[in-house]
């Protein structure tokens, strides 16, 4: 999951850098296929996303995280 999260960035922030500075880069295979997968990328300025975290601040508090691997680094034995 951690590479298609890297992928996704890279993909958005090199589509950003195209986008705003017209260079003439061609779409790469990657973008192809995550574009198929993902309905929407976002530009947010500091204002759009203030305006989503005071928004969702309540819910965001709420917030827990969930461990799904049993054998977390705490209780691994070593030796």
């Amino acid at each position: 999951m951690l590479q298609v999260a890297d992928n996704l960035v890279y993909e958005c922030r090199r589509l950003l850098i195209t986008t705003d500075f017209q260079t003439a880069l061609p779409e790469r295979r990657a973008m192809v296929r995550l574009k198929e997968r993902v309905y929407k990328i976002y530009k947010l300025n500091y204002e759009g996303l203030r305006v989503i975290i005071e928004t969702n601040h309540a819910a965001l508090s709420d917030m827990r995280p969930e461990i799904h691997n049993a054998n977390s680094l705490g209780r691994l034995k070593h030796g």
